[in-house]
């Protein structure tokens, strides 16, 4: 008992080292593992907070993307805007809307609303009441007005709402004119949710492109509106939160203003405790985890802390604390009970418990040492590893940004962009592609081999262009393309070879823009073209024409003026006065012919008047009813409102019988359809202008007359040679009858269409121009008189015309000089100006023409009567010689009676002026 009672101090003190070095190996985990787990937590918050910040950080950069859209655009359309706005809204849960904002001055207010209500009928400026309704707004100097907003569904309401109407946002809108940058007014009250949400404006200022910012004042000149974006707080941060941990930890975000009252804008907690009773409890308890930190944006400083939560120090606890603690008691017991079993070796004893002790000492040592230096690394590689990350993170957003940037400007590009496979199959394509191809979206089309697309006509030259670019050769082809839903239009490609490195090869990429209205009016131009060769054709047949008539009409009038004299020499031989009046009567006819190669000619039109074409087509019905058999049926539409032309009554109804008789012709003695259609037009600088013969008309008021039926029509071949003299289709026929139709057309001032296509009927328009006057006065020709005793000058450079008129003139009684041109007229004028009482002056004459010669009379005599003689029309005479005035006027050939006549009216009367 002695010796036990003597090992017992020893074993105290074992026991009480044991204990001691025990509870310090156990205090030192606790403390290493309290560090491990703050530690850790931290950086489970860092990486949360860098996430929740790349958030509010998109919402923003929204507001940059759109403003590059107005940066390259003068004027935005409301479809360039919602096109823009809307894959931006859809990769940005956390924006509720996206608006353009324009500065509207006060003096402004009802030309702004009156333009938007072209769009919005029920468009007006409007503000908040203090009761919380939007209400008209009152008179301001100047609103900011919301006119575009996407998506427009549920937010009529901001249209036209003036965002500057309270006090604190446009303390927001004049900070970010003045500063030139972006501003949050923060926070607010949203309603764009479907539940009350807490929520910010991003507003960003828009100046004039190309103005210059440097001073606040240039900032407030050049001020046009704003960009704001709509910003859902908690969805930002709800998007940027990690869900997988967050039973992790507590979270609140705040504003930090620097005067005033922190604003708590979100706040989570993971447990059911409620924020009123556990908030503050949880953030302020020093023995929980935590991490606080902030961030700027838009002009504010917004605040989080993170706490961790119960279950996640349940997680993190574990019971190596523990373990070493009953370890070392354990071992320090099991120590104490070998020395005090040991007893009778007291030593030994001693010796073993030295050496235990300096083994605890040491391994406690080690065991430090390990753990610190475990610690160091573990701190060394979540550094690295924090930094790679941060690296990587930053990499992914630029080049997540760099590539929305890019599908933005491909999305906005006018011009189709697509990429193709070796194959043809399709691998993208713009928007701009889908609707030129008529798809409504890219997943109808993804893969869809495009050859079949392709005009069979051009598919070939495509394929070959395909295989060109994939062998890395860059090409451009013009080709017809055919939509999905049946549409056609000409496309121009350039393709370009795409290197890709899963392929190993080349794709084809290629931008291909519709040139259909270049292709339209390529053709166009061509028929344009042809139409003036065919003008040109006609009109120097025309001239021709005009030509043979006119020398024609003056062999004419030697002939019947010689038969007139001779007629008037004989009294008695019967056989010979025979010969002579069918020699008369034939040269007559041969003038009539005459006449109607003027009027091919576009040079004859006799007597004008004006012509009520509905009551002159009403009047000719029975008429044209012999025109046609009795299986065509007829049909005369005209207008009550058609207002008069001024023409030829009698050339008119010879176009309306010579159109229904070709009408009639080209449908044969089958059942067909004649229509004659009387009615007013106006032509503008926009009406179309294909198919007309010669120039198309001019902007004017117009009759139109139209001809159609649905006979056999007519090709290409026959529709340039219709109008050509004495062309013609019928077994039999002179072929006059549409070639002096539209001689006739022409000296009307008219214009004619012709519009037909085999065994689809042929239409022919013909517009008149709107007469200008009411009616055309005509004086009633004189009967003939008694022969008169004056002295009369003929001039004309013909010398069988001229002795024939010497002749008649001479018969009644004249005295006549004569001259052969207009020189020796004036000569013969200013020797005898006292004694000649008329001059009878040819119109055409070499040298000095008659209009020449007339003037150069004028100045000698001024109220001599002077009578024109022409074998072309009166009007194409007056045309020409309207600016000295003539007395009279006698067409050619004329007879005795006509000169007779004339001569009378013109010694009775005084000059026209």
């Amino acid at each position: 008992m002695r010796n036990q009672l003597a090992y017992s101090p020893h074993f105290l003190i074992v026991l009480i080292l044991g204990a001691f070095f025990s509870a310090v190996a156990w205090r030192s985990t606790v403390r290493l593992e309290e560090q491990a787990t703050r530690a850790d937590f931290e950086a489970h918050a860092f990486e949360h907070l860098v996430l929740i910040q790349d958030r509010f950080k998109e919402t923003t950069s929204a507001l940059d993307d759109l403003s590059s859209l107005y940066a390259v655009n003068t004027v935005v359309t409301e479809e360039q805007f919602s096109r823009f706005v809307e894959p931006i809204l859809a990769r940005r849960p956390a924006l509720k809307a996206l608006s353009w904002n324009p500065v509207v001055k006060g003096t402004q207010r009802e030309a702004h609303e009156a333009e938007m209500r072209r769009t919005y009928p029920n468009y007006q400026i409007t503000h908040r009441s203090p009761h919380g309704k939007v209400i008209p707004a009152p008179r301001r100097s100047q609103y900011v007005v919301v006119t575009r907003i996407e998506p427009l569904e549920g937010n009529e309401f901001a249209l036209g709402f003036d965002v500057s109407s309270e006090a604190i946002r446009l303390a927001a809108f004049e900070r970010a004119r003045d500063s030139a940058s972006l501003v949050i007014a923060a926070p607010l009250v949203l309603v764009q949710g479907t539940t009350e949400a807490a929520g910010a404006l991003a507003i960003l200022p828009k100046y004039r492109n190309a103005s210059s910012t440097n001073t606040v004042e240039e900032r407030r000149n050049s001020l046009e509106g704003y960009l704001v974006a709509v910003v859902d707080v908690p969805a930002a941060i709800e998007a940027g939160r990690d869900h997988s941990s967050d039973a992790d930890m507590h979270l609140e975000v705040f504003t930090m203003p620097p005067d005033g009252e922190r604003a708590s804008l979100y706040a989570f907690h993971p447990t059911s405790m409620t924020v009123e009773s556990s908030s503050s409890s949880i953030f302020e308890d020093t023995n929980r985890p935590h991490y606080a930190a902030s961030f700027p944006w838009g002009g504010h400083t917004l605040g989080v802390r993170f706490a961790a939560s119960d279950a996640y120090l349940a997680e993190h606890h574990t019971l190596v604390p523990l373990g070493i603690l009953v370890g070392g008691l354990l071992l320090s017991l099991l120590t104490a009970v070998i020395i005090y079993v040991l007893r009778g070796r007291e030593l030994r004893v001693a010796q073993e418990v030295s050496s235990r002790t300096r083994e605890i000492k040491e391994a406690n040592s080690a065991l430090k040492e390990e753990v610190a230096r475990r610690i160091k690394v573990e701190e060394r590689l979540e550094a690295y590893q924090k930094k790679l990350e941060r690296v990587a993170s930053e990499s992914r957003a630029e080049l997540k940004t760099t590539s929305a940037r890019l599908r933005t400007i491909l999305d906005s590009e006018p011009e189709c962009v697509k990429i193709l496979t070796p194959g043809g199959e399709l691998l993208d394509m713009n928007p701009a592609g889908l609707a030129m191809i008529e798809a409504d979206s890219f997943e109808e089309v993804r893969g869809l081999n495009v050859y079949p697309l392709i005009d069979d006509e051009h598919r070939e030259a495509f394929v070959d262009l395909n295989r060109r670019v994939i062998a890395g050769e860059s090409c451009t082809l013009e080709f017809a393309l055919n939509g999905l839903k049946g549409g056609k239009r000409w496309v121009e490609t350039h393709a370009t070879p795409l290197a890709d490195e899963d392929l190993g090869g080349n794709l084809h990429l290629a931008i291909t823009r519709d040139i259909t209205a270049k292709k339209e009016a390529e053709r166009e131009q061509a028929m344009l073209e042809s139409q003036l060769r065919h003008a040109q054709k006609l009109d120097s047949i025309g001239v021709l024409a005009g030509g043979i008539a006119h020398d024609f009409n003056n062999l004419l009038q030697v002939i019947i003026g010689n038969n007139e004299l001779a007629l008037n020499d004989l009294r008695d031989d019967q056989r010979a006065r025979t010969s002579i009046e069918a020699s008369h009567a034939a040269a007559v006819n041969a003038s009539k012919l005459c006449d109607q190669m003027l009027i091919y000619a576009g040079r004859s039109l006799r007597d004008t008047e004006s012509v009520m074409l509905p009551e002159l087509a009403e009047s000719m019905v029975n008429l044209l009813s012999f025109s046609y058999s009795k299986n065509v049926s007829f049909a005369l539409k005209v207008s009550e409102h058609t207002k008069a032309i001024e023409g030829d009554d009698g050339q008119i109804r010879q176009i309306l019988l010579n159109l229904v008789t070709n009408a009639a012709d080209s449908i044969g003695d089958g059942p067909g359809r004649i229509t004659v259609r009387i009615q007013p037009t106006l032509r503008t600088e926009d009406s179309p202008s294909q198919f007309w013969v010669g120039e198309p008309p001019k902007p004017g008021e117009y009759v139109a007359v139209e001809v159609s039926d649905n006979g056999c029509g007519m090709d290409p071949q026959t529709r340039e040679k219709m109008f050509d003299p004495f062309f013609t289709t019928k077994f039999s026929g002179h072929g006059l009858g549409l070639s002096s139709t539209l001689g006739i057309v022409h000296s009307h001032n008219g214009y004619l269409k012709v519009e037909s296509e085999l065994r689809r009927g042929t239409t022919i328009t013909i517009l008149f121009p709107v007469a200008e006057r009411t009616k055309v006065e005509h004086r009633a020709a004189m009967e003939p008189t008694e022969p008169c005793n004056s002295t009369i000058l003929v001039v004309d450079d013909e010398d069988g015309v001229r002795q024939v008129s010497v002749a008649i003139l001479q018969e009644i009684g004249c005295r006549v000089f004569e001259a052969s041109n207009g020189e020796q007229a004036l000569e013969i004028f200013s020797q005898h100006k006292d004694e000649i009482d008329a001059v009878l002056l040819d119109v055409t004459m070499p040298g000095l023409s008659g209009n020449e010669t007339c003037s150069e009379i004028r100045k000698i005599h001024s109220n001599i009567p002077v009578i024109f003689c022409s074998g072309f029309a009166n009007d194409v005479v007056a045309a020409d010689c309207s600016s000295n005035g003539y007395t009279g006027f006698l067409h050619k050939p004329y007879g005795s009676s006509d000169l007779q006549r004339v001569l009378q009216d013109a010694l009775s009367s005084n000059p026209v002026s």
